[in-house]
């Protein structure tokens, strides 16, 4: 049978509208729904963020506030509604509780003022109000900050209430189950600690306060006579140079370990006591309370777990446990190639291994991965999407996995990618936080990504949310703010 050329034309049509994402023209989902919420006045987020612009979304991914100046005027939006208060002269901070109830500090003319606007509470006046220093408690009930009163001191601001002056407030944190708030003050070279309101001031200087996970205890590096060592609330541990990581605890509140220099080396300790264990960095506790840690030996390095060390590599980059803790995965480089390996065994290998996550019940595992000039979305082993670009973000899928999504940047475009499909593109705009970038909250996510307690993902500004059928994200398009909605098809 002969075949002709219309045939053969017609064969390689429908070839080339199979191929990757990245080859494919642009598909616009007809469901997709777009809401403008706020202009940057400005070509782009760079001169938005230089500009004084900042931005915040919140931790569901369904708010975005927005300050921004044109000369005198300032003006704070949540969404596209006009929330600037009267007589408001300057933006100072903003941040979001974990239920995503909204506080911002701004000044006026009278002061500076802190408020937090589903409770309908305001708080000052105050000299001033340092900025990104709103942080809420993890059950999103309590606010603390720090406000200047007479100069030059500052003071810590809980629920309301201002504290005592202190030249500087060095650091401040809630526990985790929000009962208990602590904070280091500065009087000149005079160190004090304060745990629930009570003063010590024993030793000449304390650092790296954290509290147990369990109802009473805490842990701190304190001084005395020129020597740090590690202070597990009343009890008092070995000495070492003071270079120390932060205190993790397990779940029960009765194992503490850190990383601290020694004439050793860099030594973990377990409960102010030095381990065997030797050069180890990011120590942190999975689920089951499975130490995990990463360790270097003769210049290579290798992840231990619960005291068994797995293969070595030239450098281990993300350690993470599934949430029901039976799958641990970690990405390590070799040479100039990354590989992800889960429960000790090899799965893939690229470039980069971008953002790996797990569903809630631990039973689905996605991330992308970039290989010269292409980005591939894995979800189960399976490969959905094959997409033209040099990296991606917010790796997303559905608690099924049966839907998936993340945004792949491609030279000076990002382009939306939901279940294998380009749905539509944008100029770049920086997935990391800009305006909130070192805002107590975010500085705590940090800590809690090197933990191992939360994926990559979840530090990142611009997100994808997939629930109800369909999808969410904000994104910047032609020089605004848009908030994006979308179905499954």
């Amino acid at each position: 049978m002969k075949t002709t050329f219309p045939a053969i034309l017609l064969v390689l049509l429908f070839a080339l509208a199979c191929s990757a994402c990245a080859e494919a023209p642009e598909e616009k989902d007809s469901k997709l729904s777009v809401t403008s919420l706020c202009v940057l006045m400005a070509d782009n987020l760079e001169e938005f963020c230089e500009s004084g612009g900042f931005a915040l979304i919140s931790p569901a991914n369904d708010n975005l506030f927005v300050a921004r100046s044109k000369g005198a005027q300032t003006k704070l939006l949540l969404n596209s509604k006009d929330i600037t208060p009267d007589g408001c002269t300057g933006f100072i901070s903003a941040a979001f509780a974990p239920d995503n109830t909204l506080a911002f500090a701004y000044s006026t003319h009278e002061g500076c003022f802190v408020s937090v606007r589903e409770r309908q509470q305001k708080f000052g006046s105050y000299r001033s109000v340092r900025e990104n220093s709103l942080l809420f408690s993890p059950d999103s009930k309590r606010l603390a900050f720090i406000a200047g009163v007479q100069r030059p001191r500052e003071a810590v601001v809980l629920d309301g209430e201002k504290g005592e002056g202190y030249t500087e407030i060095c650091e401040f944190i809630f526990s985790r189950d929000s009962r208990r708030f602590g904070f280091i003050g500065r009087n000149g070279n005079e160190y004090a600690l304060v745990v629930k309101g009570k003063v010590s001031d024993r030793y000449t200087a304390y650092r790296n306060l954290r509290f147990s996970t369990a109802r009473r205890g805490y842990a701190v590096m304190a001084m005395d006579k020129g020597e740090w060592f590690p202070l597990l609330g009343s009890r008092r541990g070995a000495g070492c140079f003071g270079a120390a990581s932060e205190f993790v605890f397990d779940s029960r509140g009765k194992r503490c370990v850190f990383v601290a220099e020694t004439e050793e080396g860099k030594v973990l300790f377990e409960n102010g006591k030095p381990t065997k264990w030797t050069d180890v960095q990011r120590p942190f506790f999975g689920p089951r309370d499975k130490l995990t840690f990463v360790q270097t030996r003769k210049g290579r390095q290798f992840p231990v777990v619960d005291g068994a060390a797995l293969k070595s590599y030239d450098r281990v980059r993300l350690m993470l446990f599934s949430p029901d803790g039976k799958r641990f995965i970690h990405t390590a480089f070799m040479g100039q190639m990354e590989v992800m390996m889960e429960n000790g065994s090899f799965d893939e290998e690229f470039h980069h291994v971008i953002e790996p996550v797990f569903t809630p019940d631990g039973g689905h595992l996605a991330f992308a991965g970039q290989f010269m000039k292409d980005v591939t979305l894995v979800v189960d082993k399976l490969k959905p999407a094959i997409c033209k670009g040099t990296d991606a973000f917010a790796v997303t899928i559905s608690d099924d996995a049966k839907h998936s999504a993340l945004f792949v940047v491609n030279g000076e475009r990002v382009s939306l990618v939901v279940d294998g499909k380009q749905l539509a593109e944008y100029y770049k705009f920086d997935p990391w936080c800009f305006g909130a970038g070192f805002t107590a909250y975010r500085a705590e996510q940090a800590a809690a990504f090197a933990r191992g307690e939360i994926p990559e993902a979840a530090q990142r500004m611009f997100r994808i949310s997939i629930e109800d059928g369909g999808f969410r994200y904000f994104a910047v398009q032609d020089g605004k703010f848009v908030r994006v909605e979308g179905e499954f098809k």
